[in-house]
C-alpha cells in the first residue's frame, strides 16, 4: 500500500498566499506535469524501439530520468492541489 507524498515545505511556502496566486502556480505545475508526462512517454517509446546495447543503456537511463522527474513533480503537484482544495480548469492546448 502506498501513501500519498506530501511536501511539508511546500505547505509552509504557500501558507498565507492569496488563493488566486496558488491557483495560478497550480495551473502552471499541471502544464509542467503534462510536459514531463509527454517526455516520459517519448523516452519509453524510444526505449522500446531499442538499438545497440550501448544505445539501450542510454535509452533506459533517459527513461528512468524522465520518470524520476515526473514522479518528483507529481508529489509537488499533488501537494499544491491539496492546498488549493480543488482541481482547476486547465485547457488541454499545449500552447497554453
Amino acid at each position: 500500500m502506498s501513501q500519498k507524498s506530501i511536501l511539508e515545505p511546500l505547505i509552509g511556502l504557500m501558507r498565507g498566499q492569496p488563493q488566486d496566486l496558488i491557483e495560478s502556480i497550480t495551473i502552471a505545475e499541471i502544464k509542467e506535469h503534462r510536459r514531463l508526462l509527454d517526455a516520459a512517454t517519448s523516452a519509453d517509446a524510444m526505449r522500446k524501439e531499442g538499438g545497440s546495447d550501448q544505445d539501450d543503456r542510454a535509452l533506459e537511463q533517459a527513461y528512468l530520468s524522465a520518470m524520476i522527474a515526473l514522479y518528483a513533480q507529481q508529489a509537488a503537484l499533488s501537494t499544491l492541489l491539496d492546498i488549493l482544495g480543488h482541481i482547476p480548469n486547465v485547457p488541454n492546448d499545449p500552447l497554453n
